[in-house]
């Protein structure tokens, strides 16, 4: 039973998680103010915003109105700039810089995910293929017009002028942005395709002259960008198979969860947007230095000036306007659906967000604090037992997940300070009758959590004896993968504690509450073992008392609760709010199943059903404006 995320389709351009509880419609500014010029709202919307910005910067990098000259970010606009703009681009450089490591990082982070559940071999066999793609699409396309120097430099030529452009009167990153630059210089040495003397390359002067009155760099950045956006594109790369693609077929062959998935493909394709922005960005300084220095020395009628100008153009022919153009490459690399196998294929927007894979305060309905067992001894003395509940409050955290475009809930273990609350010895009560018997009986923790449980929109509950709920769960490669085991493949969401049995409880029991003299009777849960496996997809149950779950042998074993939905459609509250001034009206729009027209105005909140789309009106003030 598929419960699809919501699908959203607006008019504009709005940055927001498909599980976020409301739209914000803000009017924005800085360096996002001229993204849409060169098409970067589909960058934006992926959530690159500092690829974004900085491919925007470096696309947009005009010093004069025209492209007669290029402005670099490092040498024109942070080394020209002051106040706000000086604190903007300042504050662009490092999230550039940081923005790198973070995704390094990220890529880590998903192979540790595979390595603690499918262990070291399967991690580096993960990270070996991504590399082999990597080298292919990226790494011999830079190394082809020896431009990885240049890239390295960049960036520290950039650390370096952050610093010095932040505090102009130290002499020290004065020194170190010289020495940077003239490294930046030298690093460029390396792309001029041709034999370069002793006695020029020995020659600061002579050197600049040569590299900077030529265009023979230019040629090497204008073919290496153009082959590397090529690479974006399936039917326009060598091997008819994406680095993206690459990543997709990797996601679904190692990790069962959508976010974990997106984490991978996204930071993957946010590499390989960033790698392109680093040589854009690189270009750009070259051309800034090469205008000057042409400017400087021979002046604008020069014949050197002319040819420089025609290059350039060439560049941003390249860049915007065609077909075949770096744009275009990036906007369809965004849009298209990568090919997992003969029967699946995805497009970024269709994972869920890493940001939606959270852990969600849900609600019990009909909590009990305390449970009424009517204990029956055959006289009289028949009564009614309460029983208050342990652990268990009304409001429990769960772990969203989304696999197959289904959704389930996983209690959240990290939530319990008091580690026996998800010991199986939780899930029993013992009742000491004097004289006549001991029962032991469901717990009330256990009673509430095999209730409904809402999100809020909708509602889920462990499964009954149909296990099969949870086929989709399961149904991944990374399962077989590990050894269908869920113990191994929900590595990180199931009790990593349990010496003994690990179970995920389900809503079937039976409890016999009638007393007999001197006899101890126990209740059955039915339970799914997740220490054992299940090659054939789907999880079965096993039989245990409360004999076996009572401490201290309890205190050993673990249990989780897995949430399925209870209907067919996923739902979701959503609202909308306007904020800024320029905004008339605003208003979304979707429809019901009987295609009846739902809006939402703002400060309203209702329910949309999964898988429709939300359209969005928008009246300003002054739409000329």
């Amino acid at each position: 039973m598929k419960k699809r995320l919501i699908s959203l389709i607006l008019s504009i351009t709005i940055v927001g998680s498909v599980f976020a509880s409301s739209f914000t419609v803000t009017a924005v500014g800085g360096w996002l103010d001229t993204a849409k010029t060169f098409g970067m709202n589909k960058v934006l919307d992926l959530g690159y915003r500092t690829i974004a910005k900085a491919t925007n910067m470096a696309l947009n990098a005009t010093g004069d109105g025209d492209v007669q000259k290029v402005a670099s970010i490092i040498n024109t606009v942070l080394m020209g700039s002051t106040g706000k703009k000086l604190a903007e681009i300042t504050s662009l450089c490092n999230e550039i810089l940081d923005e790198v490591q973070s995704m390094h990082e990220d890529m880590e982070e998903s192979f540790s995910v595979v390595e603690k559940m499918l262990g070291e071999q399967a991690a580096n066999t993960a990270r070996n293929k991504q590399d082999e793609k990597w080298n292919s699409d990226v790494m011999n396309v830079i190394n082809e017009y020896e431009s990885e120097p240049a890239l390295q430099e960049y960036s520290e030529y950039m650390k370096a002028a952050v610093d010095y452009s932040n505090d102009k009167t130290n002499t020290e990153y004065k020194e170190k942005y010289e020495q940077e630059k003239k490294k930046m210089i030298d690093s460029f040495r390396l792309m001029y395709p041709g034999d370069i003397s002793m006695d020029i390359a020995g020659d600061t002067d002579k050197l600049q002259d040569l590299l900077f009155t030529s265009t023979k760099i230019n040629d090497s950045f204008i073919n290496m960008i153009n082959k590397l956006s090529a690479n974006f594109v399936k039917g326009q790369n060598s091997s008819n198979i994406t680095l993206a693609e690459t990543a997709a077929i990797a996601a679904n062959e190692y990790f069962p969860f959508s976010h974990q998935q997106y984490q991978y493909v996204h930071t993957v394709v946010g590499e390989q947007l960033m790698e392109l922005t680093m040589c854009m960005l690189t270009a750009s300084e070259f051309f800034d230095l090469q205008g000057e220095y042409i400017l400087n020395k021979y002046g604008a009628d020069s014949s050197y000036y002319v040819g420089y100008t025609n290059v350039i153009n060439q560049y941003y022919n390249m860049i915007t306007g065609n077909k075949n153009s770096v744009e275009n490459r990036i906007n369809e690399m965004l849009d298209a659906k990568m090919v997992i196998d003969k029967y699946t294929s995805k497009s970024l927007k269709d994972y869920m967000s890493t940001e939606d894979a959270v852990s969600v305060n849900m609600k019990i309905e009909g909590f009990e604090s305390a449970h009424q067992f009517w204990i029956d001894t055959g006289t009289s003395g028949s009564q009614y037992k309460s029983v208050d509940k342990k652990y268990i409050d009304e409001n429990v955290k769960f772990n969203r997940v989304m696999v197959n475009d289904t959704i389930y809930y996983i209690i959240d273990k990290d939530q319990f300070s008091d580690k026996m609350t998800l010991s199986a010895s939780a899930l029993e009560y013992k009742y000491d009758i004097p004289r006549t018997g001991d029962l032991h009986l469901p717990s009330t923790d256990y009673l509430n959590l095999i209730k409904n449980i809402s999100d809020g929109s909708n509602n889920f509950k462990v499964s009954d004896k149909q296990t099969d709920v949870y086929d989709d769960l399961i149904a991944t490669n990374s399962f077989a993968l590990a050894g269908n085991v869920p113990e191994k493949y929900l590595k990180g969401y199931l009790p990593d504690d349990a010496t003994g049995d690990l179970m995920l409880i389900t809503s079937e029991y039976t409890c016999d509450c009638e007393v007999s003299p001197f006899h101890t009777k126990y209740a059955t849960y039915q339970v799914i073992d997740a220490k054992s496996s299940y090659p054939t997809g789907t999880l079965e149950m096993i039989k245990t008392t409360a004999q076996q779950l009572q401490p201290p042998g309890g205190d050993n074993q673990r249990f989780s609760a897995i949430l399925t939905q209870q209907s067919d459609t996923y739902q979701q509250n959503v609202s909308l709010e306007a904020n800024g001034s320029g905004i008339k009206s605003v208003q979304l729009v979707t429809t019901d199943d009987a295609d009846n027209k739902i809006t939402i105005n703002p400060n309203e909140t209702k329910k949309v059903e999964s898988g429709k789309n939300l359209a969005i009106n928008i009246k300003l003030d002054d739409p000329f404006t």
